[in-house]
């Protein structure tokens, strides 16, 4: 059996999820030369009911072996029937023999998106670690985290969780973003330098860099593209944190004499204004263009926003602390963040615009107590990265939440 990388037709990525939420998988195939006749492709589902291919074909004419792509996208019902896991084949069909070959089916999880949440479960991540920054969760549950093991070095580097299973990066890695192929971005801890790592192998890219899309584009003080860079200002210092897979970007930019406004970009660049503070930032964004971060009032309080349309919404506190941020938002619109106040422990919680404010800890159905956390992200699964300090437990650790679900 030809193995896949000497193989004649190449796909990648060859794993990524969906959402009936609005979340896509996209996919490149490529040639290795060029075909003396045409190679015909046709790309099939199972099962059908959970999603569909765009387009459905792909035809390379003879001496074109430019790639090709096409996405997956989710049939959106309305049962409540779990995340499902699909199998997309590209059946290949050409005169030219050198290119008689059926790729490996692609798996493409598909996430539910009708279902309530009755409460969580904790599970801790990176067990073995003596402490974990997580980072980033994507659409299949993999989470990649800074982590620290004392007795090997003082120095954090980034692992991937994948459903217990550890992958290492290596030293002296720091992650900064990951997409639902698990492909991850970040800097070395030095900070001179960046990397892009997919598939076991870690490469050297330029720039400074914060998040990857699911069409393998990154932006961090721009967006990098195949090699191209756009600047998001003209020319003017920005950092986008986040980004969709229209390549649509939030983050923050500095104004004088030392403050930082959050903006939003998509082929034009918009200031999102302020609450009269110095910083603001915008942290994430999803495929419906509605954005969360925060907002510094002119006392020095963080105030947790939401941006859709152009219209902002102060989405308050949970605790009564007099400072929020909004750290997450998935395709679904749950929002997660943290209540922060200078004398008091971080407290995370989960809500929606116009419904109050649900702080974990009161959600925990096991008993589990935390004496701060820090939430970091939510997919469109409804799991939850936390980095959270369990009571009487002096380090943090990275925990998935997960949630109890039943039909909405």
């Amino acid at each position: 059996m030809q193995s896949v990388d000497s193989a004649p037709i190449t796909v990648s990525p060859r794993a990524s999820a969906i959402s009936e939420a609005g979340d896509k998988a996209y996919f490149t195939v490529a040639l290795q030369g060029s075909p003396h006749g045409p190679v015909r492709i046709d790309i099939s589902i199972d099962p059908p009911s959970e999603a569909r291919a765009v387009p459905s074909t792909l035809i390379f004419m003879p001496n074109d072996s430019s790639p090709r792509s096409f996405q997956v996208e989710a049939v959106d019902d309305d049962v409540f029937d779990g995340d499902i896991h699909v199998a997309v084949r590209l059946d290949v069909r050409s005169a030219d023999p050198r290119y008689r070959y059926q790729p490996p089916a692609l798996d493409v999880l598909s996430v539910d998106d009708d279902y309530v949440v009755t409460g969580y479960r904790k599970v801790r991540l990176f067990e073995d670690a003596d402490g974990a920054n997580p980072v980033r969760l994507n659409n299949r549950g993999q989470v990649v985290a800074d982590v620290a093991h004392y007795s090997q070095s003082n120095l954090l580097h980034a692992e991937i969780w994948d459903n217990g299973v550890i992958t290492d990066l290596g030293y002296p890695t720091r992650a900064t973003g990951m997409n639902d192929a698990g492909v991850v971005v970040g800097h070395y801890n030095d900070d001179r330098y960046s990397f892009r790592y997919e598939d076991g192998e870690l490469t050297s890219i330029p720039g400074e860099v914060h998040a990857i899309n699911d069409r393998g584009h990154i932006v961090g003080d721009a967006l990098y593209v195949e090699g191209t860079r756009t600047e998001l200002a003209g020319g003017q210092a920005v950092t986008g944190l986040a980004m969709n897979d229209a390549d649509h970007v939030t983050g923050w930019f500095p104004a004088p004499p030392y403050y930082r406004y959050a903006f939003y970009w998509d082929g034009a660049f918009a200031d999102l204004g302020s609450m009269g503070g110095p910083w603001n930032a915008g942290l994430a964004i999803n495929e419906h263009d509605q954005l969360v971060g925060y907002m510094w009032d002119p006392n020095i309080n963080y105030h947790a926003i939401y941006f859709d349309g152009g219209s902002m919404v102060d989405l308050g506190t949970a605790t009564g602390m007099p400072g929020a941020l909004a750290t997450g938002i998935n395709n679904r619109g749950d929002i997660v963040g943290n209540d922060h106040d200078g004398g008091l422990a971080t407290q995370g919680w989960i809500g929606r615009v116009g419904q109050p404010l649900r702080t974990f800890q009161s959600q925990l159905v096991d008993g589990s107590c935390f004496f701060m956390m820090e939430v970091q992200d939510i997919n469109d699964r409804g799991q939850v990265l936390v980095r959270g300090w369990e009571c009487g437990i002096g380090s943090p650790h990275a925990y998935l939440f997960e949630p109890i679900k039943s039909a909405r």
